[in-house]
């Protein structure tokens, strides 16, 4: 039996806009514009890189109700009774992919009680100059730009962070075992990546559940 299971807030945040939130928007975007590219919309070339990243949470109380009254099977790492958990994308528009990247989908991780927001962004909210306008919501550099909280602050050693250009873009856990990724090298369209420890974690209150971020390798943030 398969049960679906909706994010309850998500957003896009981008290293080339740092204040850019669009937590309204319908469309999810995992994009790398790579130092030397021209994807500009005047044709100019980009001189540095930079990526986007996705960040979705879900709320696990009907999950949890559901393993409560036998409809689900519990999380129990090992055993072949056990439910699984898939972090399912449905594809508006691919290009440009290569058979050497890999997504990843990560744990957020941060300090107890300043998880991040979803905002009311969009992506063509802009100013009279040309520039993404937003007042609220999870950006490249905020978690909460309301209250100007940054992604700074680690509830403890586990976190991982990194970027290509601009610093910012969330933190995680490094844990590599509470973790999905997915290889494109055969993948075309949708995607579904395994996330059965992290959500059992999550569960089990071995892990905060401060949503999850859906990124590039590291490698395949920087590379050319």
């Amino acid at each position: 039996m398969i049960y679906f299971y909706f994010p309850i807030k998500d957003t896009t945040i981008y290293e080339e806009d740092t204040s850019k939130n669009t937590g309204k928007d319908e469309i999810l975007e995992l994009i790398k514009h790579t130092s030397g590219s021209s994807r500009r919309a005047d044709g100019s070339v980009y001189s540095e890189t930079f990526n986007t990243r996705i960040l979705m949470q879900f709320n696990y109380a009907d999950l949890s109700a559901s393993i409560g009254d036998g409809t689900i099977p519990a999380f129990s790492t090992g055993s072949s009774t056990s439910a699984s958990a898939y972090l399912t994308c449905h594809v508006s528009r691919e290009e440009a992919i290569t058979d050497l990247e890999t997504i990843n989908v990560l744990p957020i991780s941060m300090s107890g009680g300043n998880s991040w927001t979803e905002g009311l962004g969009r992506e063509h909210n802009l100013n009279e100059s040309g520039l993404a306008v937003a007042e609220q919501g999870a950006s490249w550099t905020n978690s909460k730009l309301e209250t100007s909280q940054t992604w700074g602050m680690l509830k403890d050693g586990t976190q991982n962070n990194n970027w290509a250009t601009n610093s910012g873009g969330g933190t995680w856990h490094a844990n590599d075992a509470l973790s999905g990724s997915q290889d494109l090298t055969s993948t075309s369209g949708d995607v579904s990546i395994d996330i059965t420890n992290g959500v059992g974690s999550h569960l089990d209150e071995v892990m905060l559940n401060d949503g999850w971020m859906v990124k590039r390798t590291d490698d395949g943030e920087t590379n050319s």
